[in-house]
Parts: C-alpha cells; sequence; structure tokens
C-alpha cells in the first residue's frame, strides 16, 4: 500500500525553530509543522505518529499530533501549537527555586511513567542502546561483553517513555499544567532508558559549551530531580540506581558522538576518557530493579 500525503510550502511561513533533524514553522494560530531535513524515512516518521498518539490515548500532556504531510521530498508532521514557558527558562530565570521546579518535573515525569501499553507496539528503544554497544569501536571485546551484560539487567518494560525529557522539552502552560513538545524519540522501555537524558555530570568542566554557572544549575537541578522522583527508594539505593543511570547517559553519549565523527583519533581520545569512567561506573554496582 502506497500513502498519499498532503504536499505543503513553507514559503511565507515563520521559522519558530531550527534542530538537529528539521526546522518548526508556524502553520497557523493553533498548528506548528516540523519539516525534517535530516532525510528520515516513512517508518522512522510513522513511528513518531504512533507514539505520538498512544501518548495523547494515554493522557499524557504533549503537543498533539494532526497529520503526516511533505515539503517536496521532505517528511514533515502537523502538531498543535503549545504556547509556554519551557522548564530550562524556569530553572535559570528562577535559580532559588530549582528544588521546588524540580519537584513538579518529577512528579510529571514519574506520572507519565506510570502508563504501561498493553501490547508490544514495536517502539523498544532498547535495540539502541544495544546498537551503540555493538558499534562503539573503544570497545575491547571483553568491555564490549561487559556493557552487554549490563543491558542484560535492565528488566524488559512497556511503558511509555519520552527518551528526551530535557528541560527544554517540557513546557509549562498558561494553565499552570506540564506539556511534552518534541516527540521524535518516544519509545517504549524501563525508564532508565529515558531518564540518562536528565543525567548532569559533577565534573561541570567535562561538558563543551556549557559554562560553570549552567553546569551548577543543570547539576543541582539533575540531584534535586533524582530525589523527587525515587521518594519511595532506601537511600542506600540511591548511588547504585544514578550510576545505572548514568552509564546509559554516557554510553549514548559516545554512541552518538561516533556516529556524528566517525572513527578517528579525535572520536577515539575523547571516547576513550568517557568508556573508562563507564567501565569504572559498571564495575561498582548498577541498580535497575525499579
Amino acid at each position: 500500500m502506497v500513502f498519499e500525503y498532503r504536499q505543503i510550502s513553507t514559503e511565507g511561513l515563520q521559522p519558530l525553530g531550527r534542530g538537529k533533524s528539521g526546522t518548526v514553522y508556524r502553520l497557523d494560530d493553533d498548528k506548528v509543522v516540523k519539516i525534517y531535513h535530516d532525510g528520515r524515512g516513512e517508518l522512522e516518521v510513522l513511528r513518531e505518529c504512533l507514539a505520538a498518539r498512544l501518548m495523547e490515548e494515554a493522557g499524557i500532556r504533549a503537543m498533539r499530533f494532526f497529520e503526516v504531510v511533505k515539503c517536496g521530498e521532505a517528511f514533515g508532521l502537523v502538531y498543535e501549537r503549545l504556547e509556554g514557558t519551557s522548564f530550562r527558562q524556569l530553572l535559570f530565570r528562577e535559580t532559588g527555586r530549582i528544588d521546588e521546579i524540580a519537584s513538579v518535573y518529577a512528579r510529571f515525569v514519574r506520572e507519565g511513567h506510570l502508563v504501561v501499553l498493553s501490547q508490544d507496539e514495536g517502539l523498544s528503544v532498547r535495540p539502541t542502546f544495544e546498537r551503540w554497544a555493538q558499534r562503539i569501536c573503544v570497545f575491547s571485546n571483553e568491555e564490549r561483553s561487559a556493557v552487554y551484560w549490563a543491558l542484560s539487567q535492565i528488566p524488559d518494560r512497556l511503558y511509555l517513555l519520552h527518551m528526551d525529557p530535557s528541560p527544554e522539552n517540557l513546557l509549562l502552560l498558561a494553565d499552570g499544567s506540564p506539556a511534552w513538545i518534541d516527540l521524535e524519540q518516544c519509545g517504549t522501555g524501563h525508564p532508565a532508558f529515558s531518564l540518562q537524558a536528565l543525567y548532569f555530570p559533577d565534573a561541570v568542566d567535562t561538558i563543551p559549551g556549557v559554562s560553570p554557572d549552567e553546569a551548577r544549575v543543570l547539576r543541582r537541578f539533575w540531584h534535586s530531580f533524582a530525589r523527587s522522583y525515587f521518594v519511595d527508594v532506601d537511600q542506600s539505593r540511591m548511588e547504585p540506581i544514578k550510576r545505572g543511570i548514568k552509564v546509559l547517559a554516557v554510553l549514548r553519549a559516545i554512541g552518538s558522538l561516533q556516529e556524528m565523527l566517525g572513527d578517528t583519533p579525535f572520536f577515539r581520545a575523547q571516547a576513550s576518557v568517557l568508556a573508562k569512567g563507564l567501565l569504572h561506573d559498571m564495575a561498582q554496582g548498577l541498580d535497575y530493579a525499579w
């Protein structure tokens, strides 16, 4: 079956933002369209549509999906236009309220992670992390096996995950309720796969492009978020839980860096340091039993 999609033009449309994968334009007062410039295919686009529909059916507040369109040969998705303040803006504007903001954030994320799908919809995010483990060139065979083993300890789950729940992707709407934007990475799995996107390292000088002041805010937010999200968890488990999330964050960072830079001397120099830290954390013990 061949699907026909409505053709649109971006001529005269107001661009609202440009990211790694696409550009968002304002269609009208109620809708935006994200046109992908990364060459993604029909199956990837339809996967995002399915995830958006499932979030809406589950009652997770997010930008509502309307239709798939094409702009020339590029695919686009039409979404509800949401007006609000991003939680990242709140964090840096109201640094005295970081703990309060993190508590609201954690409650919303946690409520979303209570949604369990009744069947496997083919949206599992586990294969992406396994692919990174397989392809990362700085791992020896022994190290690769250890990473695979760590991934195998993560229980299979059918929780619906945003997968990039960073503060810039959560809006506080005028009515005081939070809502997700940027749904292209949504999938299913154990919450640790999603929470890794919120991890921020204590070594603040290791993140390119992040000032020390920004790093302090993001680091404090991460630790405050973790306390609120795991409020019912015994504190003796918190360090291995955080290490488990950190390991996934570092694995994703190395995998993404290799996809961007390729197997180059510069990549290997950067990735070797990260991989050493990842393997050290794994040796200290990880906890995914939550």
